[in-house]
């Protein structure tokens, strides 16, 4: 199962001022890279997770002429897929210019088949070097390349390093194999999805909070890491429950898959509407009927989804309930391999939540109510 300790944020000495986002990174003989985006305010430092899993000395970090180092107990890992990053103050650090957003652009993604990704790989000693890759293939969670010809050969001391396209970043580079020119690289969407769940807030003091352990997000059979983190989410803001990520806490265990995904569309009444100026509002009420109908789009874009919900209690007994969560898509999206991964998110996540809210794990206890004022 996925864990992902909640992230500690500790003092980072900024010794100089840096101006570029790729950082060379090393602790004992292990080399790597990583990148640093600019989030709220602080920088986070994205990597592979085995760049600086088994740490037992800070990391040290080095990027235009600054050196500095991040503790180990800094780093939130990830190593189900390979990905770490930490959180540190951004005052002085340059390098924090390019704002980790979520990636849209991901959704869908589908690059042309001339696309040509690339990385700058930042070496300890400050020389940058521009590595070009092509597309080979991906999944929602992996992406395939081959290094262009002519360039030299990928080491595995390039692993961390962040892929782009057309300026934006797409991957991070977590596999590597000495003499092999293809690469596997993790979705940026995955990393953000999984940075973002472990912004989580933690089980706060006070009434006691229902704890829920997701053991699966799937489709179709197949486990989907980004799917997983939008359910987990959504089991974290339900108010009541705790997500647990400690295979040995007494919780309730949920596992869901979506077994069918129906996407449609139908007229939309409001473009259709019949406007009148007979009535309260007269002309008034005229106009503004049939600028409605103007803006209205005119078709809209549904989905419904079976989900296929296993619910095993603390005690062992177990449910399995059938879900057909369904919904209307925002005004704009119109593309069908952007409706089919919003589909997929809305279903798992809106079913993780109706799973809780029918108290199947349990009713968490009411929340003490303040006292009336005489």
């Amino acid at each position: 199962m996925m864990r992902l300790f909640h992230l500690l944020v500790a003092a980072f000495a900024i010794a100089a001022t840096v101006t570029a986002g790729p950082v060379a990174l090393h602790h004992g003989d292990t080399v790597g890279k990583g990148y640093a985006f600019l989030a709220g305010g602080q920088c986070v430092l994205l990597t592979a997770a085995h760049v600086i899993d088994g740490a037992s000395e800070p990391v040290q970090v080095a990027a235009d002429g600054f050196r500095g180092s991040v503790a180990p107990e800094q780093w939130t890992q990830d190593r189900t897929h390979d990905l770490a990053f930490a959180t540190l103050p951004s005052a002085g650090f340059a390098s924090c210019r390019e704002p980790l957003e979520e990636p849209t652009w991901m959704r869908p993604f589908r690059p042309a088949a001339t696309a040509q990704f690339q990385t700058v790989v930042r070496q300890a000693n400050d020389r940058t070097e521009i590595l070009r890759f092509r597309f080979d293939g991906a999944t929602s969670r992996e992406i395939e390349l081959t290094t262009t010809a002519g360039r030299r050969a990928v080491e595995q001391g390039d692993s961390g390093s962040l892929i782009t396209l057309d300026g934006r970043p797409v991957a991070i580079l977590t596999n590597v194999q000495a003499g092999s020119p293809q690469v596997l690289a993790k979705s940026i969407d995955l990393a953000f999805a999984l940075w973002r769940n472990s912004l989580l807030p933690v089980a706060e003091t006070g009434p006691v909070r229902i704890a829920v352990r997701l053991d699966g997000a799937k489709v179709q059979g197949q486990e989907n890491a980004t799917m997983r983190a939008f359910a987990e989410e959504r089991i974290q803001n339900e108010r009541g429950f705790t997500l647990s990520r400690n295979p040995s806490d007494r919780a309730c265990r949920v596992s869901l898959d979506l077994v069918n995904l129906t996407l449609g569309n139908r007229p939309n009444p409001a473009a259709n509407q019949q406007c009148s100026q007979k009535g309260l509002l007269g002309k008034f009420g005229y106009d503004l009927c049939m600028e409605q109908r103007r803006n209205a789009p005119r078709q809209l874009y549904l989905f419904q989804g079976l989900v296929t919900a296993t619910v095993t209690l603390p005690d062992g007994r177990m449910q399995i309930i059938n879900l057909q969560p369904a919904g209307q898509f925002q005004q704009g999206i119109t593309d069908q391999r952007t409706q089919q991964f919003e589909g997929i998110r809305a279903s798992l996540a809106d079913s993780a939540g109706t799973v809780l809210k029918r108290g199947v794990c349990g009713k968490p206890p009411a929340e003490a109510k303040a006292p009336r004022k005489r």
